[in-house]
């Protein structure tokens, strides 16, 4: 482990510049988040039920408990929200509780004023919602056995979680909005990563490497771990300081959260190499990292929800990575287990493979 020794005692004699980069930004984002600068005022929220059951119901009042609600017809739609009374509309088609309980997955359309960000907290609230009627369908196996669960879980649990959520409702939408700022401090910290690799080659340290007893696999492997470990210490004090020192709310299991971030810090790691394999100066990476990051973080969602952005630009981010952090992040903060993220994070994973590849043609071209 020399190359891994030798790299963490460089980065460590820097240590302005790593309480800049581990520390300030898990602080800043927990101010801006922590004390309600992002937090949602009451809104009006319209509701057109074509399918009227008790569950239909359940949600009706699940929402209620934060916000004002009216009872619309489809046609009064635009009108409602042209009119500036309601902010959002939600439409439940007929035969939407039945298909819940036989274990499909029916969806609520949902309408807003497209420049807006209005709609996040309602659908954090009914995402919430559905993913416990969803767990229990899957428990009861019939609407009898279905209903009884959701007369127990509304008159125990339900009460304690709708009172913690209550408090905690707009947490997750700082959180989802917090964990974007967050992975683009992690992009940018992937360009000091990337420096390093550069420095290295332009003092001849990398072609030494090359002529000593440590394979190139090797010198790789323990960059990558030292790396590593640096990202992994700055999702440790960021989460630790939205949790403990903030109060904000990760979702149930902060450890998921925290699997998901270190999936996208390798993904950094594997962009930061194929940066320094394709750029020869500093002043090229500069301008290659901004190209990369800032395309990244609009498109994917780290500055804003997607749902503002025209359809065109939603396409384009369903081929970026940052638009898949965003989806495991939003999964795992909502409670649905970590397993229904694992296909947004094998495709982070992908191109992580991807970014390797890149990095790795160049060092093999030079090795021979």
């Amino acid at each position: 482990m020399t190359v891994f020794s030798y790299t963490m005692k460089q980065l460590l004699r820097k240590k302005l510049s790593l309480v800049l980069i581990l520390v300030v930004p898990a602080l800043a984002v927990g101010v801006m988040f922590g004390f309600g600068l992002t937090g949602a005022s009451n809104l009006a929220i319209g509701i057109v039920d074509h399918d009227n059951t008790q569950l239909t119901e359940l949600l009706s009042d699940f929402l209620g408990e934060s916000s004002a609600l009216n009872s619309l017809e489809e046609t009064d739609i635009k009108n409602a929200l042209a009119g500036g009374g309601t902010d959002y509309v939600l439409v439940i088609d007929s035969g939407f509780t039945e298909k819940l309980i036989n274990n499909q997955n029916p969806s609520i359309r949902g309408y807003g004023i497209q420049e807006t960000n209005t709609s996040r907290p309602v659908k954090v609230k009914v995402d919430s919602f559905l993913s416990a009627a969803h767990n229990l369908a899957k428990i009861a196996g019939n609407e009898a056995a279905f209903y009884r669960g959701m007369e127990s879980y509304t008159a125990g649990s339900f009460s304690v979680n709708v009172q913690s959520y209550g408090e905690a409702d707009q947490n997750v939408n700082k959180i989802l909005s917090g964990m974007g700022l967050l992975a683009i401090s992690m992009m940018f910290l992937s360009i000091m990563t990337a420096l390093n690799l550069l420095e290295e080659k332009k003092n001849h340290t990398f072609f030494r490497v090359l002529i000593s007893p440590i394979s190139l696999k090797s010198y790789m492997l323990q960059k990558i771990l030292c790396f590593l470990v640096l990202f992994l210490v700055m999702i440790t004090f960021a989460l630790l300081s939205f949790r403990f020192l903030f109060e904000i709310y990760l979702g149930p299991s902060p450890v998921n959260l925290f699997i998901v971030l270190a999936v996208f810090a390798l993904l950094c790691i594997a962009m930061s190499v194929a940066l320094a394999s394709l750029t020869r100066t500093s002043q090229q990476l500069g301008t290659a990292a901004t190209l990369t990051i800032m395309p990244l973080s609009m498109l994917g969602g780290l500055f804003w929800p997607r749902e503002i952005m025209p359809e065109i630009l939603q396409d384009i981010g369903q081929f970026l990575p940052t638009t898949w952090l965003v989806n495991a992040a939003g999964t795992v903060v909502l409670g649905n287990p970590i397993n229904d993220a694992l296909p947004a994070l094998a495709i982070l994973i992908g191109y992580t493979l991807v970014f390797f590849l890149l990095g790795t043609w160049s060092k093999k071209d030079i090795a021979r």
